[in-house]
């Protein structure tokens, strides 16, 4: 099941640096909602890289997987707040 959840991981990323090259010509719209799959490939990979391998029970393994669920989890919780929501927007007309 872990390779399953790897390789959905990895054709979503795929997607995202696709759409992050063409977003000029895909627009604004269609560009964030690819990008919002960012947020749904993450635990397919998380749990791909637990599950699969030689290395899934090591240490080392572990602490860095409990670090970016920490880093991952601050950096959403930031995203659905007013800190995220409150700071100054860019102006993006064109000129």
């Amino acid at each position: 099941m872990g390779g399953g959840l790897g390789a959905l991981a990895l054709d979503t990323l795929i997607v995202l640096v696709g759409s992050s090259l063409l977003r000029h010509r895909i627009g604004p719209r269609a560009f964030r909602a690819l990008h919002w799959l960012a947020y749904a490939m993450w635990p397919f990979a998380f749990i791909h890289a637990l599950g699969s391998g030689t290395d899934a029970a090591t240490w080392w393994l572990r602490g860095t997987a409990a670090g970016c669920a920490l880093a991952v989890s601050g950096a959403a919780w930031w995203r659905i707040t007013e800190g995220f929501h409150g700071r100054p927007q860019l102006d993006r007309t064109p000129r």
